[in-house]
Protein backbone atom coordinates (compact mmCIF):
# COMPACT_ATOMS: atom_id res chain seq x y z
CA UNK A 1 0.00 0.00 0.00
CA UNK A 2 1.45 3.38 -1.01
CA UNK A 3 1.93 5.99 1.67
CA UNK A 4 0.80 9.53 1.18
CA UNK A 5 3.97 11.59 0.83
CA UNK A 6 2.26 14.93 1.37
CA UNK A 7 2.44 16.21 4.94
CA UNK A 8 -0.70 17.37 6.67
CA UNK A 9 -1.11 21.15 6.53
CA UNK A 10 0.03 23.08 9.56
CA UNK A 11 -2.70 24.50 11.79
CA UNK A 12 -3.86 28.03 11.07
CA UNK A 13 -1.81 30.59 12.99
CA UNK A 14 -3.61 32.25 15.90
CA UNK A 15 -4.32 35.93 15.30
CA UNK A 16 -6.52 36.64 18.32
CA UNK A 17 -5.74 36.20 22.03
CA UNK A 18 -6.40 32.71 23.33
CA UNK A 19 -8.53 32.58 26.46
CA UNK A 20 -8.42 29.44 28.57
CA UNK A 21 -9.64 28.49 32.03
CA UNK A 22 -7.63 26.00 34.02
CA UNK A 23 -9.63 24.10 36.58
CA UNK A 24 -9.79 20.65 38.10
CA UNK A 25 -7.35 18.23 36.50
CA UNK A 26 -5.57 20.88 34.38
CA UNK A 27 -5.09 23.16 37.38
CA UNK A 28 -3.50 20.23 39.20
CA UNK A 29 -1.14 19.71 36.21
CA UNK A 30 -0.14 23.38 36.33
CA UNK A 31 0.58 23.15 40.06
CA UNK A 32 2.62 19.95 39.51
CA UNK A 33 4.61 21.68 36.80
CA UNK A 34 5.29 24.73 38.99
CA UNK A 35 6.34 22.53 41.90
CA UNK A 36 8.72 20.51 39.71
CA UNK A 37 10.29 23.63 38.21
CA UNK A 38 10.85 25.01 41.71
CA UNK A 39 12.23 21.73 43.09
CA UNK A 40 14.67 21.47 40.17
CA UNK A 41 15.89 25.04 40.61
CA UNK A 42 18.84 26.03 42.80
CA UNK A 43 16.45 27.62 45.28
CA UNK A 44 14.31 24.51 45.67
CA UNK A 45 17.10 21.95 45.56
CA UNK A 46 17.45 19.99 48.85
CA UNK A 47 20.60 20.62 50.88
CA UNK A 48 21.70 16.97 50.81
CA UNK A 49 21.43 16.96 47.00
CA UNK A 50 23.43 20.20 46.78
CA UNK A 51 26.20 18.60 48.86
CA UNK A 52 25.99 15.39 46.80
CA UNK A 53 25.59 13.42 50.03
CA UNK A 54 22.16 11.95 49.35
CA UNK A 55 20.66 9.97 46.52
CA UNK A 56 19.59 11.99 43.50
CA UNK A 57 15.94 11.17 44.05
CA UNK A 58 15.07 14.84 43.55
CA UNK A 59 15.88 14.67 39.82
CA UNK A 60 14.39 11.20 39.45
CA UNK A 61 11.08 12.38 40.87
CA UNK A 62 10.67 15.94 39.56
CA UNK A 63 12.02 15.68 36.00
CA UNK A 64 9.32 13.19 34.91
CA UNK A 65 6.71 15.18 36.87
CA UNK A 66 7.74 18.35 35.04
CA UNK A 67 7.74 16.63 31.62
CA UNK A 68 4.37 14.91 32.14
CA UNK A 69 2.69 18.06 33.43
CA UNK A 70 4.16 20.13 30.57
CA UNK A 71 2.88 17.61 27.99
CA UNK A 72 -0.60 17.65 29.53
CA UNK A 73 -0.70 21.45 29.59
CA UNK A 74 0.57 21.75 26.03
CA UNK A 75 -2.00 19.25 24.73
CA UNK A 76 -4.72 21.14 26.59
CA UNK A 77 -3.63 24.45 25.01
CA UNK A 78 -3.51 22.92 21.53
CA UNK A 79 -7.02 21.48 21.94
CA UNK A 80 -8.34 24.80 23.27
CA UNK A 81 -6.78 26.72 20.37
CA UNK A 82 -8.31 24.29 17.86
CA UNK A 83 -11.71 24.55 19.54
CA UNK A 84 -11.66 28.35 19.64
CA UNK A 85 -10.65 28.56 15.97
CA UNK A 86 -13.75 26.54 15.07
CA UNK A 87 -16.05 29.03 16.82
CA UNK A 88 -17.71 31.62 14.58
CA UNK A 89 -16.24 35.08 14.95
CA UNK A 90 -18.63 37.38 16.78
CA UNK A 91 -18.89 40.74 15.10
CA UNK A 92 -20.11 44.00 16.56
CA UNK A 93 -23.83 44.63 16.16
CA UNK A 94 -23.07 47.66 14.00
CA UNK A 95 -21.84 45.34 11.24
CA UNK A 96 -25.25 43.67 10.94
CA UNK A 97 -27.31 45.00 8.06
CA UNK A 98 -31.04 44.40 7.83
CA UNK A 99 -32.31 45.04 4.33
CA UNK A 100 -35.97 45.91 3.99
CA UNK A 101 -37.80 46.76 0.80
CA UNK A 102 -40.61 49.27 0.84
CA UNK A 103 -43.38 47.81 -1.30
CA UNK A 104 -45.68 50.81 -1.21
CA UNK A 105 -46.69 53.97 0.63
CA UNK A 106 -50.33 54.85 1.24
CA UNK A 107 -51.22 58.30 -0.04
CA UNK A 108 -52.43 60.19 3.05
CA UNK A 109 -55.07 62.03 0.97
CA UNK A 110 -56.77 59.26 -1.04
CA UNK A 111 -55.33 56.15 0.72
CA UNK A 112 -54.25 54.51 -2.54
CA UNK A 113 -51.13 52.40 -2.55
CA UNK A 114 -48.15 54.09 -4.19
CA UNK A 115 -45.69 51.37 -5.34
CA UNK A 116 -42.28 51.62 -6.95
CA UNK A 117 -40.00 52.92 -4.22
CA UNK A 118 -36.39 51.84 -4.68
CA UNK A 119 -35.00 53.75 -1.68
CA UNK A 120 -36.37 54.62 1.75
CA UNK A 121 -39.17 57.14 1.08
CA UNK A 122 -39.10 58.67 4.57
CA UNK A 123 -38.42 62.40 4.63
CA UNK A 124 -39.39 62.97 1.00
CA UNK A 125 -42.23 64.62 -0.93
CA UNK A 126 -44.05 62.58 -3.58
CA UNK A 127 -46.92 62.97 -6.04
CA UNK A 128 -49.79 60.49 -5.77
CA UNK A 129 -50.37 58.51 -8.98
CA UNK A 130 -54.15 58.48 -8.33
CA UNK A 131 -55.16 61.89 -6.99
CA UNK A 132 -52.02 63.77 -8.21
CA UNK A 133 -51.67 65.50 -4.83
CA UNK A 134 -48.23 66.07 -3.38
CA UNK A 135 -47.75 64.45 0.02
CA UNK A 136 -44.88 64.27 2.52
CA UNK A 137 -43.64 61.07 4.16
CA UNK A 138 -42.40 62.01 7.65
CA UNK A 139 -38.78 61.06 8.42
CA UNK A 140 -39.97 59.13 11.49
CA UNK A 141 -42.73 57.20 9.66
CA UNK A 142 -42.77 53.57 10.85
CA UNK A 143 -42.01 50.74 8.47
CA UNK A 144 -44.35 47.81 9.02
CA UNK A 145 -42.60 44.48 8.58
CA UNK A 146 -44.90 41.55 7.91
Amino acid sequence: MARNSKPHPAPIQLTEPLTVTLSGHMLERLNEYREAVYRLSAEGWPDNAKAHTGPDSNREHYRPQRANAADSLLNFLINEADAQQRLPVQREASSVIIAARVEYVNCPLCSSEQPGFVADPRGGDYECDECHSVYHVPANAPIIIN
